[in-house]
């Protein structure tokens, strides 16, 4: 997913190795679209690192110290010589609940590590509003070396998503009261990260960019379809109905209201200038049609 930061806003960032190396040094530079260097950032370390005191399972870890651990952070867990990398869902205490089980429950003793390092990319100011610049990450360990990078577009307007976690959490707590209690509000944040990308998928993949529409609530009832059709996906529909045709039903209901969107595009700011234009407030066909 491409970063967007305000002309007039600093923007925090952050990245996370996907194979848990905790760097011991970092650097990250923000490049223009031709590559050059638009700023060098200074980058702040992970400081988070501990030992498991005790494992009921492979995800319910107690931690020696849970002080900075952060829901949603990946973290490194070494243990009988490999590494695990570990989503955070929920902290009671000293303890942590994983988003997953590892592979098998760690040792007393065993190392609990952040792999989060951050930054901030300064605001660029209105003069260099445009897309396609790059936030690039170097980092390693003293024994080996990572790299990362991000799409970053400087905006007018940034896209306000339309769905988000307390809307999934409400909606499942509606339909399915029981099931609801077991889950964790990270899960309701990832459900509702997916819907928002398949909006901002279709709109990117029709050659536009979502934070040139001056309103995105247009989108707010394709938002709602893609999070039924997450949700079905992960297998929370009605009972007795077919999981196959109940998810067809929603992909088409979801099409339905991106066309329906897509299609009133009086508030797109084709030429990026920060006003609608006559020509930009009659819209343009468009047609959605998404396979599963």
């Amino acid at each position: 997913m491409a970063l967007e930061v305000h002309y007039n806003t600093a923007l925090p960032v952050y990245w996370e190795d996907p194979n848990g190396v905790v760097p011991a040094s970092a650097s990250a530079v923000f490049r223009e679209a031709d590559g050059s260097i638009f700023e060098t950032l200074s980058v702040t370390l992970p400081t988070v690192a501990t030992t498991i005191a005790s494992a009921t399972n492979s995800s319910t870890l107690t931690l020696t110290s849970a002080v900075g651990v952060v829901v949603g952070q990946r973290y490194r867990v070494e243990s009988f010589g490999f590494v695990a990398v570990a989503v955070v869902a929920r902290i009671d205490g000293s303890t942590v609940y994983l988003e997953s089980g590892l592979p098998t429950a760690p040792e007393v003793g065993d190392t609990f590590a952040a792999t989060r390092m951050t930054a901030s990319i300064a605001a660029p100011g209105e003069g260099n509003i445009g897309p396609n610049y790059r936030l690039e990450w170097l980092y390693d360990d003293g024994t080996t070396e990572g790299f990362g990078a991000d799409v970053v577009h400087v905006v007018r307007w940034k896209w306000s998503t339309p769905v988000d976690g307390n809307e999934v959490r409400e909606y499942v707590s509606r339909q399915w009261s029981s099931i609801a209690r077991s889950r964790t509000e990270l899960y309701y944040m990832q459900v509702a990260e997916r819907a928002n990308e398949r909006i901002r998928g279709v709109v990117e993949a029709a050659g536009r960019r979502p934070y040139l529409f001056g309103a995105s609530n247009i989108f707010d009832a394709a938002g709602r379809e893609a999070m039924r059709w997450e949700l079905a996906k992960d297998g929370l529909l009605p009972v007795g109905l077919n999981a196959a045709l109940f998810e067809q039903d929603r992909q088409e209901a979801f099409n339905h209201e991106m066309n329906q969107a897509m299609l009133s595009l009086a508030m797109y700011d084709r030429n990026d200038d920060g006003k609608i234009d006559d020509e930009e407030a009659a819209g343009f066909f468009f047609n959605v049609s998404t396979s599963r």
